[in-house]
C-alpha cells in the first residue's frame, strides 16, 4: 500500500511537472493579434485596436492596451522598434506609421504606390530600408531608406555597376554592416506574366555603398520572404527540412525540423531570444498561439552540409583575361599559319621554303601593294630586258608567271588550281590583267 502511494504522488508531481512546463512554451495570443515586434526581452503584439506586451524573461503577458486607429490595417504592415519608438511600414507602399501615446498617426509625406509587394523590409543604423519589391509587371532592383527629416523615401546610391537582378520574395538579413540577399523571384525579361526563381546569393556594404555576387546554389531558391534570421545567419523551411546558410563557414546546413515547428504561421517574424525560438502557430480552431521552443528542439540532427563554391570577381576577372590572351594566340597563331612571308629570294609558307628571283620578288611585292592585281604592260615593263626585242621579252613574262605560279602551288600543295591567271580588261579586249590568288591567305613582305 505504502509503495502504491509514493508511485501515485510521484506520478502526480509528473503530470503537473510536466503540464506546468508544457503549457509555459506556448501562450494563446487574444483574438484578432496581426502584427508583431520584439524589442530586447519585450515582444510587442497588435490587433487593430489594442496592443500587448509579452515578457520573454517572464513569461508573461500584459493586460490590452487600448490604442486609437484610424482604420489602418495592421495586418499589412511591417513593425519595428526604434530608440524605444514603434513604426509600422506599409509592405507594398510608401506609408509609414507611428505610435505616439497609444495612437496610431500617419507620418509619411509619400503615397501609396504599390509598387514593393514582398519587398525586403528591414532597420540598420536607426533607419529604415525596403529592397526589392513588386508591382505592376516590374520588380525593384534598387534600396530605398526612409529620412525621419522629410518624411520621405530616399534612394540609396551605389558606387559599382555591378546590380543583382531585380526581384521580390526574397531571403534577406542583416549583418554588421552588409545587408544579404538571397535568392527570391524575377520576371522574365522577355515575358513579364512568366516568373523566375533566382538561385544567387548577394551582399550590400552601406559603408562602401557596393554590391557584391558571392555565389549561385539551387539551395537559395527555398528562400523567400518568410526566411528568419537566426545568429547572424538565415534560415528557410522547406517541407520537413530547414536549410541554414551559414555565412561564416560558406555553406548550407540542412535539418530535420521539429514537428511543432512546421506549423509556423510564416504570417509573423520568428524572434530569437537566449537560446529559444519564438513563433506563432495557428491551431485548427483558429487560435494563434506564440510558442517558444529551445534550439535544440527546433533543429534535430544535421542531415547533411554543402560547401558554397563562392564566385569571385577576380578569379572571373582573371579567367576572362586568359581568355582574351588564349585567343589572341589563337588569332596570331591562325594569321601566321595563313601568312606568306616574302624576302629578296625566298618565300615561306608554314614550313615550306622557295628560293625566288629579284624580279619574281618585285612582282610579288607590287601584287601585295595593289590589291593583289597588275596590268599586263606593267608587268612587262617591270621585267623589260633593253638587249632583247619585245618578242622574247614578252616570252620571259609568261615564264616569270608561270615559274612564280608553280612555286605558289608548291607553296599550297596544290596544282590544280592556277593562283596566277590573267583577265582581258572589261573595256577593251586588247589590254589584261594579272590577278593573284590567295583565297584567304595573306602576303607579308620584308
Amino acid at each position: 500500500m505504502k509503495n502504491k502511494k509514493i508511485v501515485k504522488t510521484s506520478l502526480f508531481f509528473f503530470i503537473i511537472l510536466f503540464t506546468n512546463t508544457l503549457f509555459s512554451q506556448e501562450i494563446v495570443l487574444p483574438k484578432n493579434i496581426k502584427n508583431i515586434s520584439e524589442n530586447e526581452n519585450i515582444i510587442h503584439l497588435f490587433s487593430d485596436n489594442f496592443r500587448y506586451e509579452f515578457d520573454m524573461i517572464k513569461n508573461k503577458i500584459s493586460k490590452p492596451i487600448v490604442i486609437s486607429n484610424k482604420n489602418f490595417d495592421l495586418f499589412d504592415y511591417k513593425s519595428f522598434v526604434i530608440n524605444d519608438n514603434i513604426y509600422f511600414v506599409h509592405k507594398s507602399g510608401g506609408l509609414v506609421l507611428k505610435l505616439v501615446k497609444n495612437e496610431i498617426v500617419r507620418i509619411d509625406n509619400s503615397f501609396d504606390h504599390k509598387m514593393q509587394f514582398t519587398s525586403s523590409i528591414f532597420s540598420y543604423d536607426g533607419n529604415i530600408y525596403k529592397y526589392g519589391g513588386y508591382g505592376f509587371f516590374s520588380v525593384r532592383n534598387f534600396i530605398v531608406m526612409y529620412d525621419f527629416d522629410s518624411n520621405e523615401w530616399e534612394s540609396v546610391s551605389v558606387n559599382n555597376d555591378l546590380l543583382p537582378p531585380g526581384r521580390f520574395d526574397n531571403g534577406f538579413f542583416v549583418r554588421n554592416d552588409i545587408l544579404y540577399v538571397v535568392g527570391g523571384t524575377t520576371l522574365n525579361e522577355y515575358d513579364t506574366e512568366k516568373k523566375n526563381k533566382l538561385n544567387d546569393f548577394w551582399s550590400f556594404s552601406f559603408n562602401l555603398k557596393e554590391w557584391k555576387k558571392i555565389a549561385n546554389n539551387n539551395f537559395f531558391k527555398s528562400f523567400n520572404i518568410n526566411s528568419f534570421n537566426f545568429q547572424n545567419n538565415i534560415i528557410t523551411k522547406k517541407n520537413n527540412t530547414l536549410f541554414l546558410l551559414d555565412i561564416d563557414n560558406n555553406s548550407i546546413n540542412s535539418y530535420k525540423s521539429n514537428n511543432t515547428f512546421i506549423k509556423r504561421d510564416d504570417s509573423f517574424d520568428v524572434i530569437h531570444f537566449n537560446d529559444n525560438l519564438y513563433f506563432v502557430i495557428t491551431r485548427n480552431n483558429r487560435d494563434k498561439v506564440l510558442i517558444h521552443r529551445n534550439i535544440d528542439e527546433v533543429f534535430g540532427l544535421i542531415t547533411s552540409e554543402n560547401k558554397l563554391n563562392l564566385f569571385s570577381l577576380n578569379f572571373i576577372l582573371i579567367s576572362f583575361l586568359i581568355i582574351i590572351i588564349l585567343i589572341m594566340t589563337i588569332v596570331i597563331i591562325i594569321k601566321y599559319l595563313n601568312t606568306i612571308h616574302i624576302s629578296n629570294d625566298e618565300i615561306k609558307f608554314k614550313n615550306i621554303k622557295l628560293s625566288i628571283s629579284q624580279d619574281e620578288y618585285n612582282v610579288l611585292k607590287y601584287f601585295y601593294r595593289n590589291n593583289y592585281n597588275i596590268e599586263n604592260s606593267t608587268l612587262l615593263k617591270m621585267i623589260y630586258k633593253e638587249q632583247y626585242d619585245r618578242t622574247h621579252n614578252i616570252r620571259l613574262k609568261n615564264n616569270l608567271v608561270d615559274n612564280l605560279n608553280s612555286k605558289m602551288q608548291l607553296l599550297f600543295k596544290n596544282n590544280l588550281k592556277r593562283l596566277i591567271y590573267s583577265k582581258p580588261s572589261e573595256f577593251d579586249k586588247r589590254f589584261k590583267t594579272y590577278f593573284l590568288d590567295l583565297s584567304n591567305f595573306k602576303m607579308l613582305i620584308k
